[in-house]
């Protein structure tokens, strides 16, 4: 019998073993990185006393410079080990109303502030030694077995080397037994906050994730750090831009991101813990890109267009097309193109496999998204998947044998795994139809993506006059699910809009007072836009990503009575308004093939005709039929006689996101001025005058993108679309396999 060299520190359950590097309790041990218990170790040693935070950086990381981040990172870490504030403490001698073991000191370090008994017991060196290698549990029984005659010494070494084997053997079935039961994975959130939370990612230690946020009123973005465990976020970046897409350096002592400010577009690098930002790159305007840091260093992975200057590319801010993968070598600070999409599909969303050598990337064409990875170093593209719907963004697990992604295959977003061989998409269990933005811990076992909540209501003004000013606003119809684009049908008995109300977005009828909502289309898809009554009142107009049966999608016309579905076209890119005559279809295309703008098809197909070529968003005929109204993607409504002619600008500065929340009507257009003070106000600009009258100001949010307002035939009530509530939580998925 020997003694240990080291002391068993004992609190409550608890007991850390710093010989064996173990910490139990109730004698299950406790995983704990290398690093987080030799912290803990110094702790319990100093029980009740202060350690500096310099000590901790001598005694933990000796002869190594490192930052004061890692501190807290370890210190986190330990804290939950140890159940922090989760029940886990309530028998170790804490004080009352006490929350941790570990009491951080401002500005000087921590306090382990529970009683610790230090326990010094003999144990056998053979029990005592419990390692892995058999070399040197041998050599350790030799030198307790010197003196031993040959032939006893070798009976007593076969026995010993037996018991050895069976104890080895006992552990290998006992290892392969849990992996064969692994624990289940269970998501839980992490962080909520009001307003838009994206693109979160995972720090290499898988203790810390970075995202984007634009606080409660989501006005500017900019990247925050939260520690997993009950801490604020800190905010890293500032100033008036935009700063997205955060991206770890393999280190973690880095962030890399892209800010937008204005026409300004570039990837920066700041500190993990803030201070002095360093630009990297210039890119070039737009709106949709993606970054992500190598394992090795090496480089950094992003999206951008392919052709730099957007006045000479044909394609707009707004626009997907164009985009490529591009490699920055962050010893050269050189752009390499890595991807060559053929038009018109184009590669958005990319990340690196957990060596470093291979980027999985998407690629998007009209009707289809696929999956691909492509060697770092040069070589072909290969596809693993493809599907006819959305694929968001993606995260390779850290094994990297497969890719988890976002898609709508299903209705909503939802998270898939897919062999990093390519097969069929597995569903992920633990997700629901607002999943987005994985992220995968290169250790720990952990998943985090963001769900996302938010309701839309309609709301009503009441005129006592088509000039206002209105009453103020109440509420139309509203529910737990998100009901927005409304519009009037020709008599103002109804009110057609679209709504998820059925788990998938469907377009929806109800009475004029909101009464009676009931769905009219059963796509089962989460893909349908903006419906548009024909001038009987028989049909409505809409577009959809996904067409019925997860055929194709397109632009469809609905009968309201028999709920008959006919297709217009194939290109869901399009929001659709009928003429005053019923014999046309306005389409605003976003995206068609060759071609973008103002179309027109024959109500009941047929061929297309182009009407304003490479601009616009959304169009309405005037009354009488003699004037086309659209909103181009550049911005303002602009005017264009129906026979032909010069356009005209009408209401300059209209933005393109507000895509609905304008009607034409018989004395001029009601439309939604997000800039009015105090606050966005639905406005009326009167042909005869130019005026430009108050109506009513919102009494919260506008909808981006999808929101809209109509106008009744008699001109006495308003509905439009507006959000209640916006808010994103971080959800974590811990035992992630």
């Amino acid at each position: 019998m020997t003694a240990t060299p080291n002391p068993v520190y004992a609190f409550g359950s608890f007991r850390v073993d710093p010989q064996e590097g173990v910490l139990t309790r109730d004698g299950a041990a406790i995983p704990l990185t290398p690093k987080a218990f030799d912290m803990l170790v110094v702790l319990v040693r100093h029980s009740g006393h202060i350690v500096e935070k310099e000590e901790l950086l001598k005694e933990v990381w000796p002869d190594t410079f490192v930052e004061e981040g890692n501190l807290t990172v370890h210190i986190s870490a330990l804290r939950r080990a140890l159940g922090d504030a989760t029940g886990g403490s309530e028998d170790a001698g804490l004080k009352p109303g006490a929350t941790s073991m570990i009491e951080t000191v401002p500005r000087r370090g921590y306090r382990f502030c529970v009683p610790v008994q230090e326990i010094w017991e003999e144990r056998p060196t053979v029990l005592l030694e419990r390692r892995v290698e058999a070399r040197i549990v041998r050599e350790e029984i030799e030198e307790i077995l010197p003196a031993l005659p040959w032939s006893r010494r070798y009976l007593t070494m076969a026995g010993i080397s037996l018991l050895l084997l069976t104890v080895v053997a006992f552990g290998w079935r006992a290892v392969h037994k849990t992996a064969a039961s692994p624990q289940p994975m269970r998501a839980v959130p992490f962080a909520s906050y009001l307003g838009g939370v994206q693109m979160p990612e995972f720090a290499p230690d898988g203790e810390r994730i970075a995202f984007q946020w634009g606080g409660p009123t989501g006005e500017k973005q900019h990247i925050y750090v939260k520690m997993i465990g009950n801490d604020p976020p800190l905010q890293l970046t500032t100033g008036p831009g935009w700063d997205r897409f955060p991206a770890w350096s393999p280190d973690g002592r880095q962030i890399a991101f892209i800010r937008e400010e204005g026409e300004k577009v570039g990837i920066f690098v700041v500190g993990a813990l803030g201070g002095a930002e360093r630009k990297l790159a210039d890119l070039s305007y737009s709106r949709y890109f993606d970054l992500k840091w190598s394992s090795d260093g090496r480089y950094l992975a992003f999206a951008e267009k392919t052709i730099a200057d957007k006045t000479n590319s044909g394609e707009s801010y707004n626009s997907y097309k164009s985009r490529s993968i591009f490699l920055l070598s962050l010893a050269t600070l050189e752009k390499r193109q890595l991807t060559f999409p053929q038009h018109p599909a184009f590669d958005l969303s990319c990340d690196f496999s957990p060596d470093g050598q291979t980027l999985a990337f998407m690629r998007h064409a009209d009707y289809s998204s696929a999956l691909w990875t492509i060697p770092v170093d040069r070589g072909d593209p290969r596809k693993l998947h493809e599907e006819q719907s959305w694929i968001g963004h993606l995260a390779w697990t850290a094994d990297g044998q497969a890719i988890v992604v976002t898609s709508a295959r299903d209705g909503g977003n939802k998270l898939f795994r897919i062999a990093a061989t390519g097969g069929a998409p597995e569903p992920l269990p633990f997700t629901e139809d607002s999943a987005n933005f994985p992220t995968i811990a290169s250790r720990g076992n952990r998943l985090a993506y963001v769900r996302d909540y938010g309701d839309v209501d309609l709301w009503r003004v009441e005129l006592d006059g088509f000039r206002g000013p209105g009453k103020a606003p109440e509420v139309l119809l509203s529910t737990a699910h998100a009901e927005t684009a409304p519009e009037f049908s020709p008599d103002g008995s109804r009110i057609a809009f679209y709504s998820d109300g059925t788990g998938n977005r469907e377009v929806w009828v109800s009475k004029a007072d909101g009464t009676s909502p009931t769905p009219v289309t059963s796509f089962n898809a989460w893909s349908t836009y903006a419906p548009s009554w024909s001038p009987d009142g028989r049909e409505l107009a809409f577009s959809s990503i996904d067409g019925p049966g997860k055929s194709i999608g397109g632009v469809f016309v609905v009968n309201v009575g028999s709920k008959k579905v006919r297709r217009l076209t194939e290109d869901a890119h399009a929001l659709p308004t009928w003429s005053r005559d019923g014999r046309w279809i306005y389409l605003a295309f976003s995206s068609f093939r060759e071609a973008r703008g103002i179309w027109k098809i024959p109500a009941e197909g047929g061929k297309l005709i182009a009407v304003v070529r490479d601009e616009g968003v959304f169009a309405q005929e005037s009354l009488d039929g003699r004037s086309l109204y659209y909103l181009k993607s550049t911005g303002g409504i602009w005017k264009l006689p129906s026979e032909g002619g010069k356009e005209t600008e009408v209401i300059p500065g209209f933005g393109a996101q507000l895509r609905c929340y304008w009607r034409v009507a018989e004395h001029g257009i009601y439309f939604l001025n997000k800039n009015s003070q105090p606050g966005p106000a639905i406005e009326f600009l009167e042909f005869t005058t130019g005026r430009i009258h108050r109506i009513a100001g919102l009494t919260g949010k506008y909808t981006i993108d999808h929101g809209g307002l109509t106008v009744s035939p008699d001109r006495r009530s308003i509905v439009y679309s507006q959000t209640s509530r916006t808010a994103s939580e971080i959800m974590l998925v811990e035992n992630f396999h």
